[in-house]
């Protein structure tokens, strides 16, 4: 069941992907659309904060929507491949993913814990 949080999210991958889609200027060989500009800009544009850029952009790439192909920075414009537009479907996909991998995450860390009591245990002049 998708929650207003996932909702939103959702709304506004499909606006940022909009706006990179009427933003770009060329096509590839393939015919694929190439925007090229500061991402960062085009969010503040679409009226969003640079706080939703990382999960926006993840989610976006996680669908198959866009990929990077040039990494911009201070005066470098990035450079991404705009393939498709998200889909409710594509999108719940992601979330199923990004839960998987956050269970694998917090399984890890509790790894890491057990693993740091136990060297707790051992004595120093073992170390």
């Amino acid at each position: 069941m998708p929650t207003a949080v996932d909702a939103r999210l959702y709304e506004q991958c499909c606006k940022v992907y909009d706006a990179m889609n009427e933003a770009a200027q060329t096509r590839n060989a393939d015919g694929v659309a190439v925007y090229r500009g500061y991402t960062t800009y085009l969010l503040e544009q679409c009226g969003y904060s640079i706080s939703i850029y990382t999960p926006v952009m993840r989610r976006l790439r996680s669908m198959g929507c866009v990929q990077q192909k040039v990494r911009g920075g201070r005066g470098i414009p990035s450079e991404w491949l705009v393939i498709k537009p998200p889909t409710r479907a594509a999108f719940a996909q992601g979330g199923q993913r990004w839960m998987a991998q956050q269970e694998r995450i917090s399984d890890l860390e509790a790894r890491v814990e057990i693993l740091e009591a136990r060297l707790e245990e051992v004595p120093e002049e073992a170390v």
